[in-house]
């Protein structure tokens, strides 16, 4: 693999080549979002022209320093790209060696810049431990086991979860929550309802208002089948594809999404209670129900029973 930290006049960067290659992404795709951060005044890329070593051909690229890259890469999510940021952090600590071995024959400007690339190593690897708690916090909020206005005495922890949550709404299958991303589509569509008359699925949806006459929260309780209509609905109305074929393939990913132990039997009901705010949808209260007494596990087929519990 490319080094992902490369010097250039003294300084460390990186390229948006180098940047497609680590994290497997399509170099064309690299450029749209380097531009679309540039059209929104974000002075840290710059163009350069290179020879594209098989046909000969030239073509641009973008060079980026640490700023760059780390709001280019804010929005790459996963275990994957997190652990490429954990590398662009270990090769610019052995950037900031190199540089201190040649400052140490070298006027005292190279060694303040040396000290310099290390008072900013270490601010970039706070923000790369708040960024990932950032993603635990979303993780948690958008299961519904946290509160996003908890979170209001940290004001930037706060604004990279808001981030964060943005991105697990258009990214729900790398970040395992493809579920909760159709329960979300399935409310909007019933609050589309509500303001436009628009389609919206067959559930039994009830909701409350705030003191400014704003939906502060939406409640749904189906029968499995019923839920399993509603994500065909979305697959034929609004292009979600549906993979759950079956009431158990079902149950499978709710076990798995929310982890509860109380799972469906039966005749089973699903309800699910969320709570609108700064447009987002919070899944407060999500369980499943049965008209006489809820089963355990381990009364499962051993399909579902083996699926994890909190």
């Amino acid at each position: 693999m490319t080094d992902l930290v490369i010097a250039k006049n003294n300084k460390p960067i990186t390229t948006s080549l180098i940047v497609a290659e680590t994290f497997s992404k399509r170099h064309d795709h690299v450029l749209v979002d380097i531009r679309e951060l540039i059209t929104r005044g974000v002075p840290f890329f710059q163009e350069t022209p290179y020879i594209h070593p098989q046909n000969g051909q030239t073509y641009n690229m973008y060079e980026m320093g640490r700023d760059g890259f780390a709001l280019l890469t804010m929005g790459f999510t996963g275990e994957k790209a997190l652990k490429f940021k954990l590398k662009y952090i270990a090769a610019f600590n052995a950037m900031e060696q190199e540089l201190v071995k040649i400052s140490q024959g070298r006027p005292k400007e190279l060694n303040q810049k040396a000290a310099s690339i290390k008072a900013e190593l270490n601010s970039r690897k706070a923000l790369l431990t708040m960024e990932k708690q950032a993603m635990d916090e979303a993780k948690r909020i958008y299961r519904g086991h946290g509160n996003f206005d908890d979170l209001a005495a940290f004001p930037q922890l706060q604004a990279m979860t808001r981030d964060a949550l943005e991105l697990y709404k258009r990214n729900p299958t790398e970040s395992g929550d493809d579920i909760v991303f159709r329960l979300n589509a399935l409310v909007d569509a019933y609050l589309a309802n509500l303001s436009k008359q628009t389609p919206m699925p067959d559930l039994n949806f009830t909701h409350t208002l705030d003191e400014f006459c704003t939906v502060k929260e939406v409640s749904f309780v189906n029968k499995a089948k019923d839920l399993l209509d509603a994500f065909n609905w979305l697959q034929k109305h609004k292009g979600i594809t549906n993979p759950y074929t079956t009431v158990n393939t079902l149950a499978a990913g709710l076990i798995r999404t929310f982890k509860k132990s109380i799972v469906p039997v039966p005749g089973w009901q699903f309800q699910s209670r969320i709570k609108k705010s700064r447009g987002y949808n919070f899944h407060r209260f999500t369980k499943t129900i049965d008209h006489d007494s809820p089963v355990k596990k381990n009364s499962l087929p051993g399909n579902l029973r083996n699926l994890p519990d909190q």
